[in-house]
């Protein structure tokens, strides 16, 4: 184990706070979108140098609504197992109108290399992922784990999901939606 005590130059403000016991940071950015905005979660007594895994949390809300704070629960749990965990916001259809699967997308990229470039100035290796969410979020997490895990900043090494839905045709569902449902308005931006 390395000795960082006489490394005061390279010690950061936020690695100060972590050897304080600061083990959340809230609302920081990876983008330059209002909604382009982490939350990182750390778990106690981690070591610096050793390898860690991350387990990035994304929200759902028919791609139209929800917020990362929707996740923190499961973050919480994970992170007192042990897990650096994350969970994220991004670009909702009705924020843009131009806003698709693929904006959403990038933007998960954009916020996994925000959290590898945190973590090692934190001084903490992060060298493989699982990438999660719920509904909508469990849509994106499997969508980016098989068209984008290749391009990771963070090795995605496995994805689950809660109730995501994979089946975007009406008819699939069987649930007598119309034209007119808020289903049938998301699904052109999928």
């Amino acid at each position: 184990e390395e000795n960082h005590e006489n490394d005061t130059e390279e010690i950061t403000t936020e690695t100060i706070a972590l050897y304080q016991g600061e083990h959340f940071f809230a609302d920081l950015s990876y983008g330059v979108n209002e909604r382009n905005t982490y939350d990182l979660y750390l778990p106690q007594n981690m070591k610096l140098g050793e390898s860690q895994g991350l387990i990035l949390m994304i929200h759902g809300g028919s791609w139209v609504r929800g917020k990362k704070e929707s996740m923190s629960v499961y973050c919480e749990e994970l992170c007192e197992a042990g897990f650096i965990t994350a969970t994220m916001n991004y670009t909702l259809c009705t924020n843009d109108g131009n806003a698709t699967v693929e904006t959403m997308l990038d933007e998960i990229s954009a916020c996994i290399l925000a959290i590898k470039r945190k973590t090692n100035e934190l001084g903490l290796s992060v060298d493989n992922m699982a990438i999660s969410g719920a509904s909508a979020g469990g849509h994106l997490a499997l969508l980016y784990a098989y068209r984008r895990a290749e391009v990771a900043a963070i090795p995605v090494r496995f994805v689950f999901q809660e109730v995501a839905p994979i089946d975007f045709k009406m008819q699939s569902w069987g649930l007598g939606m119309s034209d007119t449902t808020t289903f049938s308005d998301q699904s052109k931006y999928l």
